[in-house]
């Protein structure tokens, strides 16, 4: 295409430029979540993403090979200050895990709303009934004291991980606690797709 046209990429599925000889794919927010959403004192599997704006549902056959989605979500944990306990949080197509990852609250006293951030990236790799995505992605979190990064542990997936791109597809993340203690809480206050 032209230097500095804009077209509709039909093969992306989305509207492209080209700048510097290079392709560009326009692309955006689709979803603002707002929700605060918390887990704690359970060892239920439960969806970090709350209410909010947009959508998190995308379309049947809107994937295409090598396209992606970033998601984003950042909140705050509490330890009880007795037990260690394991919180994984599983980026999700649908109920499928693409990426998991696990990360300690370990015991301290007093520790309450300390920042954490997970930030994941999804990729079509192949697309149909037996289509696949991959990705990778971080969690990280603050120290007991708050002046610092305590701890980012990655969100992997060992191969591709097969995923129908035929029918919608919702993105979800979740955590889960491996240990039921009444002073675990983590909570999620704003995700983006």
């Amino acid at each position: 295409q032209a230097e500095g046209i804009l077209w509709n990429d039909a093969n992306a599925k989305q509207l492209s430029t080209s700048v510097a000889g290079a392709r560009h794919g326009l692309v955006g927010v689709i979803w603002i979540g707002t929700g605060n959403v918390s887990v704690g004192n359970s060892t239920t599997e439960t969806s970090m993403i709350g209410g909010g704006f947009g959508r998190k549902v995308f379309p049947a056959n809107y994937f295409s090979v090598g396209k992606g989605i970033r998601i984003t979500l950042h909140g705050q944990y509490s330890s009880d200050g007795t037990t260690p306990d394991i919180a994984t949080m599983r980026v999700k197509l649908d109920n499928t895990t693409i990426l998991s990852g696990a990360f300690s609250v370990a015991p301290q006293t007093g520790v309450s709303s300390k920042d954490w951030s997970l930030n994941a990236n999804l990729f079509c790799i192949a697309t149909g009934g037996s289509g696949s995505f991959g990705g990778g992605g971080m969690i990280t979190y603050e120290d007991f004291s708050g002046n610092s990064i305590a701890g980012a542990v990655g969100l992997t997936t060992a191969t591709a991980t097969t995923f129908s791109t035929t029918g919608t597809a919702t993105v979800n993340v979740t955590a889960q606690y491996t240990g039921a203690a009444a002073g675990d809480l983590t909570r999620c206050i704003y995700s983006t797709i």
